[in-house]
């Protein structure tokens, strides 16, 4: 059979989403993007797409397959009809500088970098972008094209985009008066940001390094206040909570260096601690001594804060405000009618919603209102959705609560159990990988638990720190609907990262599956166990 004959006889390439695309390719926007009108552009641009399924060629999430697949070629039709679509609505003084941007997401990246100083949009997506795509005050080839009364804004945004830390943004703001108010706006919307990660503590040289997502950089952080040899068992609203080698518990803002002392723990906690140290190296122990610390701040005194932790191997709550002079303790266990069996109960996590301690324990999430040192009234218990329900061999063995939009969050972790790694203990320690999440939201009478399927466009950040919620609208590098996820172990020294994979990456929820583990190579140096979030506040 002759090759003509042979494509005569193939079946048409067919794609329900390419001929979407063909549909709208021929209807172009009321406006063309100029040197003007860039966030007008801008606002127009994601609705229509969004219309037409076709948003995942922009943000990178619909990524293309290998060229063997079947599916590249009509990937491909799908993508280069958004890349002329797009190309279309631009004006003819621009279009000369993104014409060799070879996808529709290499397109939307570069006019996103073109444009974003000038205009205070500070979101570019984290794509490649063709070299010969420069900023417009710089380009020398299109007439007109220089702004010259606009050149020191285009500058300074320039700098302020690679000004991802807190401390140097402030610096640059504080050198006069022009540059405060263009920083101004940047700096009320920073905690606001997707948090980072609070890489291992260097007891040797007194460092933190926090990891930035977007950028993929590392900045060191030389913190004198720490001192060896010290614990990181959280974070909340900017602070650290650290166990020094006295075994005194604090408050530390690594961003100000402002530190606050708390309560010490009560001596039978202390005891056990000590005991178990002599068993096991103090790194194992630690645990046993506090897991997690978290902040509620009074809006009418900044350092008025109230303190939740959750110590002691029993994993009991404590509550304090800074004026106390003792913790405020509260134990999940319950007794048992004579003759019934007292089931294991240890609180997970603890979070303030309303005005209220809410308490995470095995089976309920208990409410608490803390009127001070010894005074606290126990108001209700929700019950929490059941576990290990039709998931077979899958496990529940990580939980969370969360505020995401206004609303409270139970986030219900699942895994398998992998092969058993051996080596210095005389049993095998089972490591967990993630394989998905359950999300539950309260509902509005405050006694019952919702399963949602969707986070309105945010992403949730849990693990050992306080769980947060980001807001992915002007991030379009993060997933929307998506939990970000770290390996919440506890282990012991012995057990080094570069042994086994760590259980990290990004779950998400529409696709009901993990979609993307994070590179953990260099685990030994960059991945501290248990993983954190920090998110920037002063």
């Amino acid at each position: 059979m002759s090759d003509s004959a042979a494509s005569t006889a193939a079946p048409p390439v067919s794609d329900p989403a390419a001929d979407r695309a063909v549909s709208f390719s021929s209807q172009p926007l009321s406006i063309k993007l100029d040197r003007e009108n860039f966030l007008l552009w801008k606002s127009q641009v994601p609705p229509v797409i969004h219309g037409r399924n076709l948003l995942g060629l922009l943000t990178g999430s619909d990524p293309a397959p290998p060229k063997t697949n079947p599916e590249y070629l009509l990937w491909r039709r799908r993508d280069e009809l958004l890349r002329r679509w797009l190309l279309a609505s631009l004006s003819e003084a621009i279009l000369p500088q993104f014409i060799d941007c070879e996808t529709s997401a290499d397109l939307w990246a570069a006019v996103q970098k073109v444009f974003s100083c000038s205009s205070n949009s500070l979101a570019p997506l984290n794509h490649k972008v063709t070299k010969n795509v420069m900023p417009l005050y710089r380009s020398k080839t299109l007439k007109g094209s220089r702004d010259w009364a606009r050149q020191l804004d285009d500058v300074l945004g320039l700098i302020m985009d690679r000004l991802w830390f807190l401390p140097h943004l402030r610096k640059f703001a504080i050198c006069c008066k022009n540059w405060y108010l263009f920083a101004k706006e940047r700096l009320q919307t920073f905690d606001a940001d997707a948090p980072l990660l609070l890489l291992p503590y260097n007891e040797t040289t007194n460092t933190l390094s926090f990891f930035n997502l977007e950028k993929s950089e590392i900045h060191n952080l030389n913190i004198s206040e720490l001192g060896p040899p010290c614990w990181i068992y959280g974070s909340s609203n900017g602070w650290l909570g650290v166990i020094n080698n006295n075994l005194d518990l604090e408050l530390l803002n690594p961003l100000t260096r402002a530190s606050v002392p708390l309560p010490r723990l009560d001596s039978v906690t202390i005891e056990k601690y000590l005991e178990m140290s002599s068993d096991y190296k103090p790194s194992y122990a630690r645990d046993s001594y506090v897991k997690k610390v978290t902040i509620m701040e009074d809006s009418t005194s900044p350092l008025n804060f109230l303190v939740a932790i959750i110590f002691s191997a029993e994993q009991t709550l404590g509550l304090c405000r800074l004026a106390d002079k003792e913790w405020t303790v509260l134990s999940a266990r319950i007794k048992p009618p004579p003759g019934e069996i007292e089931y294991h109960r240890s609180f997970k996590d603890v979070i303030f919603y309303n005005g209220k301690v809410y308490a995470l324990e095995t089976y309920s999430v208990k409410v608490f209102d803390y009127f001070g040192p010894g005074n606290v009234r126990a108001t209700t218990s929700i019950k929490i959705p059941g576990r290990n329900e039709e998931y077979g061999v899958s496990t529940s063995y990580g939980s969370y609560l969360v505020m995401s939009c206004g609303n409270l969050l139970y986030v219900q972790r699942y895994g398998e159990y992998c092969l058993p790694i051996y080596g210095g203990w005389n049993e095998p320690l089972k490591l967990a990988m993630t394989k998905y999440f359950k999300v539950y939201r309260l509902g509005s009478d405050k006694e019952t638990w919702i399963r949602v399927y969707s986070l309105e466009g945010e992403s949730l950040f849990v693990g050992s720190n306080d769980s947060v919620s980001v807001s992915t609208k002007e991030r379009p590098w993060l997933k929307p609907d998506c939990i970000y996820f770290m390996d919440d172990l506890h282990l012991p020294d012995e057990f080094k990262p570069s042994r086994f994979e760590l259980d990290n990456g990004v779950f998400s929820l529409k696709e009901n599956c993990v979609v993307e583990r994070f590179d953990i190579k260099d685990s030994d140096s960059v991945w501290p166990m248990p993983a954190m979030w920090y998110q920037q506040k002063i």
